[in-house]
């Protein structure tokens, strides 16, 4: 499994001498990133190679007539 790194922020409370104050801290955190799409690659590969395939054929008849 594939891990993205975020940085994430936060707020925490610290009491020094009897005064609370909000800090802000910032922190990394390892997200799953989602597997890849394989019906989507292989729709667009294919689709990919009929419109190159077609380019290649009117190619050819284009060369062929004249």
């Amino acid at each position: 499994m594939r891990y993205r790194i975020e940085t994430q922020e936060y707020t925490d409370s610290h009491t020094i001498d009897g005064v609370t104050a909000e800090v802000t801290g910032t922190r990394r955190v390892a997200v799953p990133v989602l597997p890849r799409d394989v019906d989507a690659l292989a729709v667009r590969t294919v689709v990919g190679l009929v419109l190159a395939l077609t380019l290649v054929s009117v190619t050819w008849s284009t060369v062929s007539i004249a």
